[in-house]
């Protein structure tokens, strides 16, 4: 049976809706977790739950779809959906997977599917991963990884006996990364879920360090215990 991945549908437009849930209903990797009209609705849910692709309105009343991105910024996998293209150069400073103007046609639909199926293909076979630190590619083992920390524009790649500084946002790090072991915790912090040692109500313990989560994250917590 092939993995199916949880999506959430975002748009204030009801047949916008049904057009991106039949879609996703023909797409037997995708499942329909949840859909709302109500921007306001969605941000909770994405507080709260860790779904795998989210299709996102830009234009909403209350809060647009931008706007969600801003507060919420450890979103991944978001493939935003409008009616007007001025927006699409605004919108890849989010990294986001797509961009998509309305009305959505299934091939077009499909090429945002697909290019997130590989790059969670890519992220679930790759055991390891190469970085630039200093002049040099560095390779690093995946499971040698303990946590990764950022610090402006670096990240620390902490590793046991060792940490690498390369020059990249986390959030470009765990493009790189497989989400079923990497997971954030905190703006500035991401773990590898199999070297926790213990879990706190507001943090967890990688080696004998104690990383917060955030407020944002502490669905985290309850993924690690459940």
């Amino acid at each position: 049976m092939k993995k199916q991945y949880s999506c959430l549908v975002v748009d204030d437009e009801p047949l916008a809706i049904d057009l991106i849930i039949s879609h996703i209903e023909k797409v037997p990797e995708l499942q329909l977790k949840d859909s709302t009209q109500d921007a306001v609705v969605a941000l909770n849910l994405i507080r709260n739950n860790p779904y795998d692709l989210i299709f996102l309105d830009i234009q909403m009343p209350e809060i647009s779809g931008m706007e969600i991105l801003e507060i919420q910024p450890q979103i991944s996998n978001v493939v935003l959906t409008t009616a007007y293209r001025n927006y699409a150069v605004d919108s890849y400073n989010f990294e986001v997977l797509d961009y998509l103007v309305k009305p959505i046609s299934f091939d077009r639909f499909m090429k945002s599917v697909n290019r997130f199926l590989k790059k969670e293909e890519e992220n679930n076979t790759s055991t390891h991963i190469f970085v630039k630190e200093n002049r040099k590619q560095v390779r690093i083992e995946l499971d040698e990884i303990l946590y990764i920390t950022s610090q402006r524009d670096y990240v620390h790649i902490i590793i046991t006996n060792r940490e690498v500084v390369v020059r990249k946002k986390i959030t470009d790090l765990m493009d790189m990364l497989p989400s079923k072991n990497f997971v954030r915790i905190h703006q500035s912090f991401v773990i590898n879920k199999d070297k926790v040692t213990a879990v706190f109500q507001s943090g967890v313990e990688v080696e004998n360090q104690f990383l917060p989560v955030s407020r944002a994250y502490l669905h985290v917590i309850q993924e690690l215990t459940s």
